[in-house]
């Protein structure tokens, strides 16, 4: 793994366990279904948005060292 993506790849970690917390404090809170359905949506598209941004950036990570080694 390459030591670049351990920060990135921590805070996205974070990210989703705060995200996953909210949602399960949501679920013990006598709140009618809808709303906690709407909630989950609503969290799980934060966390996949995430995901994305990571998988995103370690491509850019990979693509950098290959416009790295062309500039000379």
């Amino acid at each position: 793994m390459d030591t670049r993506m351990i920060a990135p790849g921590f805070f996205a970690l974070l990210a989703i366990l705060i995200l996953a917390g909210y949602a399960a404090v949501f679920l013990l809170v006598p709140i009618p279904l809808w709303i906690k359905v709407l909630f989950g949506l609503i969290l799980g598209s934060f966390m996949a948005a995430i995901v994305y941004v990571l998988v995103q950036r370690a491509r850019e990570l990979k693509e950098e060292d290959k416009d790295d080694l062309s500039k000379y």
